[in-house]
């Protein structure tokens, strides 16, 4: 914010009042000239000193209040993210547990899994033990019969043709 220049005798007459008229009757025209050139320099610098020096602290205010302004702003922000970050690691948590929870299921499941394969072995075993021994036509219509089965298949149809 700059302040309005001033001419020297407004200036004195501001600063000196009625002392400023007696100054320049008492003064030689050289002496007052030289007086009103230090003046201008004091004037000068109380514009530029002192309304510089207001400026600033109004511009430092300013910032402060800016400052202060932003900072509210951003602890807002702060709180809010903790709050989304409190919830997000709740959230994990349960998430964490109900994978231990699944994952337990599934170990015991496989445990089950292969407790009855073991169990159907036993049982395919106990039905035909010569199975996995005679078994030599994989893959052919005659899929999964032994070698005795096939022979006694072909007995019958030569002796019932219309079967």
């Amino acid at each position: 914010m700059s302040k309005k220049t001033k001419s020297v005798t407004a200036w004195l007459s501001e600063k000196f009042g009625i002392s400023h008229k007696a100054i320049s009757e008492s003064l030689s025209a050289e002496q007052y000239s030289q007086f009103v050139g230090e003046a201008e320099k004091v004037a000068a610098d109380d514009l530029t000193g002192e309304g510089a020096e207001d400026s600033e602290a109004e511009k430092q205010l300013e910032n402060k209040d800016a400052d202060a302004t932003a900072i509210k702003a951003l602890e807002g922000k702060v709180t809010n993210l903790e709050a989304q970050l409190t919830a997000a690691n709740t959230a994990l948590e349960g998430e964490k547990k109900a994978h231990e929870s699944t994952s337990a299921k599934l170990v015991e499941t496989e445990g089950k899994l292969t407790a009855s394969e073991a169990q159907k072995e036993k049982l395919r075993q106990a039905v035909n033990p010569l199975s996995d021994e005679d078994l030599v036509n994989k893959g052919s219509e005659n899929n999964g019969l032994t070698q005795a089965d096939i022979q006694a298949r072909e007995a019958y149809k030569k002796n019932n043709p219309k079967a």
